[in-house]
């Protein structure tokens, strides 16, 4: 994400991809934070996906891409798609955040991405716990799940696939674009370096 600050370095954030489609690629990410304030105000992103491994024989994949999120609202059919894991996750930091009221400024101060410092790691395990068996057992509103996790959609404006490895001669590179009707062009193929 970019910054506001231009002379800072862009936000960088693993998210777990939950979807992809012709629609987009879909992901969550937990409300409240900066990162995704940013997401929420349209602000242009890259992404970038690996797979594979690159190892003598074998090869490995970089996608990249460049364009923007559009928020999505949480709907009832996307808990069903999205890790419970996930979901608990985000409850757990969410509780642990309200639980710390004032103090959670005090808690961010000195961490990068304003992440809140781990003060008892057995207390952080025990609302984890709590916090999954509870959502298992159905016992967490729909409204504190919507107060914790939000929906995006990453509307990528240009695509970019490098694939090859250590024995390749060269790297396959394709570039895809969209045009100004919002239409995918056919794929470009690129010199890898």
């Amino acid at each position: 994400v970019t910054p506001d600050d231009i002379t800072q370095p862009p936000n960088l954030r693993t998210v777990g991809v939950q979807r992809v489609s012709t629609e987009g690629i879909d992901f969550v990410m937990k409300k409240g934070s900066g990162t995704c304030d940013s997401l929420a105000a349209g602000r242009p992103i890259s992404i970038l996906h690996l797979q594979g491994r690159y190892l003598p024989g074998e090869t490995a994949e970089q996608w990249r891409g460049e364009g923007f999120c559009e928020r999505m609202v949480l709907t009832k059919e996307m808990l069903d798609i999205l890790p419970s894991y996930t979901i608990t996750s985000m409850i757990a930091s969410k509780r642990l955040e309200l639980e710390k009221g004032e103090q959670v400024q005090e808690l961010q101060d000195g961490v990068s991405g304003k992440r809140l410092k781990v003060e008892n790691k057995n207390h952080l395990l025990e609302v984890m716990q709590k916090t999954r068996l509870e959502y298992e057992n159905g016992d967490i509103s729909f409204e504190e799940i919507d107060a914790a996790v939000r929906p995006f959609r990453f509307h990528p404006t240009r695509l970019e696939c490098m694939a090859g490895g250590p024995d390749s001669v060269l790297w396959n590179r394709w570039e895809w674009q969209v045009d100004e009707d919002g239409m995918w062009k056919d794929a470009s193929a690129l010199l890898s370096h």
